[in-house]
């Protein structure tokens, strides 16, 4: 019978055990998920935690079962070997009739051994049970220190994070305003326009304002409105945490036979009309170059139907884009940068 219990309750013990791995790797699991809110790891934590202390409190109840029943069968013990000896002393005195009352004085002997022996096997499987609950005990102590520690550890990543999502916000937002103030007079006549998202800041510039028709080169005026650009990029605070992307788009109207020669399609032309301004921005303005980028889209990603003339002068634009580094990214940058 006691080896029974002993062993359901081992296996209860097992059962918890398992509970409390299964919530902790629930808790590690869910924590670092790029995308859960502050709100989502709070809740993820104070539950880990609090199935944790659960447990603990449970152990703590079982052990002082275990000690209460154990401080019983010790005392019952005693008195067993109390009784044990008086009636062996009695019939080793032959202070009783052996003829009435040795029978009934054996017997009782007897259940007083076999209940001696049972009360001291019951002894020994609750002391291990209490030995078991004190280091099961210590095993989830140690525990919920842990989770507590990895509690604060992402806490306090979190905040960091949502400080530099927050400065770089800030920075965008400042980028912005700097192109609203610097080209107010252009976006009001259609020349310039801006757009700032979660993810990227960008300028719109149409390709008038930049080069002659059929040509790459960069126009005097072109110059004049890139150095505009690049005094409004200044703004931003350090160049290794941003990328800069120059793309060329065209309309759907090919090059003429004269330029397919050197750009046999709008792809080449828009290409080499954004590399145009990259150059400049590198050479001239001292940009680093392992931060920017030239790209050529053609006709495309219009943002206009090419149907009419206006709707071609839209599409043919330069855009100049910059998105925030990734951190896991920028020791990359700076090996490139070297």
């Amino acid at each position: 019978m006691h080896t029974d219990k002993f062993g359901q309750y081992r296996k209860f013990g097992l059962l918890r055990s398992a509970s409390l791995v299964f919530i902790i790797t629930l808790l590690i699991a869910g924590c670092t998920g790029a995308n859960n809110s502050d709100v989502q790891l709070e809740d993820q934590i104070a539950a880990a935690t609090s199935g944790l202390e659960v447990k603990l409190n449970e152990c703590r109840g079982s052990l002082e079962i275990a000690q209460g029943s154990n401080a019983v069968l010790i005392e019952t013990n005693a008195l067993l070997i109390e009784t044990n000896a008086r009636l062996t002393s009695q019939l080793d005195a032959g202070k009783l009739d052996q003829l009435t009352a040795g029978a009934d004085l054996k017997d009782r002997l007897s259940e007083c051994e076999f209940l001696t022996r049972e009360l001291e096997d019951e002894t020994v499987g609750k002391q291990d049970q209490i030995t078991e609950l004190e280091m099961e005990i210590a095993d989830y102590s140690i525990e919920i220190r842990s989770v507590l520690e990895e509690k604060h550890a992402l806490i306090e990543k979190q905040q960091f994070a949502l400080a530099e999502d927050d400065a770089v916000r800030f920075e965008m937002e400042s980028l912005a305003d700097e192109f609203a103030v610097e080209f107010e007079a252009e976006v009001s006549k259609g020349l310039v326009a801006y757009e700032i998202t979660d993810r990227y800041v960008s300028v719109m510039l149409k390709n008038a304002l930049l080069f002659k028709p059929g040509t790459v080169k960069v126009t005097g005026k072109g110059i004049g409105i890139l150095r505009r650009v690049s005094g409004a990029l200044q703004s931003l605070e350090d160049f290794q945490q941003w990328e800069i992307t120059v793309a060329g788009h065209t309309d759907d109207i090919a090059p003429g036979k004269t330029l397919r020669r050197k750009y046999p399609t709008n792809w080449e032309m828009s290409q080499a009309r954004a590399a145009s301004v990259v150059r400049y921005l590198i050479k001239k303005e001292g940009f680093p170059p392992g931060f920017l980028g030239a790209m050529g889209y053609g006709q495309f990603r219009p943002v206009a139907s090419n149907d009419t003339r206006q709707g071609r002068a839209k599409n043919l634009r330069i855009e100049i884009t910059v998105v925030p580094i990734p951190k896991a990214e920028e020791k990359e940058q700076d090996s490139k940068a070297e």
